[in-house]
C-alpha cells in the first residue's frame, strides 16, 4: 500500500518498521534512548504523512513533535519509576534499563523536553508563522503556547501525583481537561484561519 502511494512513503514505512523492531528487541531496555526512540517513532508518523500528501516539509513541526512526544514518553517512564519506588526502596525496573534512583533524572529530562517543545513553537510563531498570508487573524495563534503549557503542566503534575496511570497519549484523548484544551486550540485555529466576526485584521 505504501509503495502504491510514492517511493518516499514506502521508505518512511520501512524505516518506521525497522526502528520499531529495534525498539522492541533492544532499545526499550536502554535508559533515555528508549524515550528518544518513542519520540522519533511518533515524529516518523508525521514524516510519512507529509510524504503521502506531498506537502512542504516543516522542520519546525518535526522538531516540535520530537520534543513533545519525547516529553510524553519520559512521563510514562517517570510514572513507572514512581510505582517501582513505592514497591521497593531500590532496584531495577523490570524489562527496562532504569533503576529507581533514576526517577529524578527522568523527571528533569521530561519536563525539559516539554518546555523545549513550547519554546520551539514560540520561535516558529515569531519567525515563520506570520509570513503566510493565508490566515485571516494570525495573532490568535499566540494562544497556542499557553494552551500547550497548560497541557504539559497537567501531564507532569498528574505524573508527580501518581495519577497518570495510562500511556500519556491515550490519557490525552480521554482526559476531559486535555480535550477541553484541544477544543480551545481548534477554535483558536479556526478563528485564526477564517477571522473573528466583526473584527478586521
Amino acid at each position: 500500500m505504501a509503495a502504491s502511494v510514492r517511493p518516499a512513503v514506502l521508505a518512511g514505512v520501512l524505516a518506521y518498521l525497522a526502528l520499531t523492531l529495534a525498539y522492541s528487541l533492544a532499545l526499550k531496555r536502554v535508559p533515555m534512548l528508549d524515550a528518544l526512540t518513542l519520540g522519533s517513532l511518533f515524529t516518523m508518523r508525521l514524516v510519512i504523512g507529509v510524504a503521502a500528501v506531498a506537502v512542504v516539509w516543516s522542520p519546525w513541526l518535526l522538531t516540535f513533535s520530537m520534543f513533545l512526544f519525547t516529553s510524553l514518553s519520559f512521563a510514562k517512564r517517570h510514572t513507572e519509576l514512581r510505582g517501582a519506588v513505592k514497591r521497593m526502596r531500590s532496584g531495577k525496573l523490570s524489562g527496562r534499563g532504569y533503576h529507581t534512583a533514576d526517577e529524578p533524572v527522568v523527571l528533569a529530562f521530561g519536563i525539559a523536553a516539554g518546555l523545549a517543545s513550547i519554546v520551539i513553537f514560540i520561535l516558529y510563531l515569531a519567525n515563520e508563522a506570520f509570513r503566510h498570508a493565508a490566515l485571516a487573524a494570525p495573532f490568535l495563534l499566540w494562544s497556542f503556547p499557553p494552551i500547550l503549557a497548560l497541557f504539559m503542566s497537567r501531564v507532569w503534575l498528574l505524573a508527580g501525583r501518581d495519577e497518570l496511570n495510562d500511556d500519556p497519549v491515550a490519557f490525552a484523548i480521554r482526559d476531559r481537561t486535555s480535550l477541553g484544551l484541544a477544543g480551545t486550540a481548534a477554535a483558536a485555529f479556526a478563528l485564526a484561519a477564517f477571522g473573528v466576526p466583526g473584527i478586521a485584521v
